[in-house]
C-alpha cells in the first residue's frame, strides 16, 4: 500500500520542522553559559582621518612608546578592540581625568558620531589607558575582562 499525502500536508510539515529547528537554534545561541565571555583584548590607534588602525599601531602592547611625530597624523584616537558582545565600555585615563563610557561600538576613548571616531588630542607624557566592559549599557551589568597598559607618547 502506498501512502499519498497531499502537497500541502508536506509543506506545512517541513515549515513546522523548519521553524521548530530555527527556534532551537536560537535558544541555543541565547544561553548564557554558551555567550563568549566579554573582554577587552587590545587597544589600537586610529587615525580619525582615514577611520582606520595605523599601521604598526593596532594592537597596543603595554609599556610601548609612542612618538606622536612619527605617526602620520596627529589626529588619533584609541579604540578597544573587544570579544564577546559588551554592552558597553569604561574608558578611564586617570592622568587625564577621564573616566567616560561608550555604549555602542565602535568602543574608543574619545568617542565618536554615528560611528566616525572623534580625535583625542594627546600631549607627550605617560598614559595608563584603562578599558572596562560591561554586560549592560552606560557602565551597568556584569564586569567583564578589562585591559590596563601604560604608554608613553613622545614628540
Amino acid at each position: 500500500m502506498k501512502l499519498q499525502f497531499p502537497v500541502t500536508t508536506i509543506i506545512i510539515v517541513s515549515l513546522l520542522i523548519t521553524l521548530t529547528t530555527a527556534e532551537n537554534a536560537l535558544a541555543e545561541d541565547d544561553d548564557p553559559a554558551e555567550a563568549e565571555p566579554i573582554r577587552v583584548v587590545s587597544f589600537s590607534i586610529i587615525d580619525t582621518e582615514t577611520q582606520k588602525p595605523i599601521k604598526g599601531y593596532d594592537k597596543i602592547a603595554k609599556n610601548d612608546t609612542i612618538a606622536i611625530g612619527k605617526l602620520p597624523t596627529k589626529k588619533i584616537n584609541v579604540r578597544a578592540n573587544v570579544s564577546g558582545q559588551p554592552g558597553s565600555v569604561r574608558f578611564v585615563v586617570p592622568e587625564k581625568k577621564v573616566n567616560r563610557v561608550e555604549s555602542k561600538p565602535p568602543y574608543s576613548l574619545a568617542g565618536d558620531v554615528y560611528g566616525r571616531f572623534l580625535k583625542w588630542t594627546v600631549e607627550p607624557g605617560t598614559y595608563t589607558l584603562a578599558a572596562i566592559p560591561y554586560s549592560s549599557s552606560s557602565g551597568r551589568g556584569a564586569r567583564g575582562e578589562h585591559l590596563l597598559v601604560k604608554v608613553k607618547f613622545t614628540e
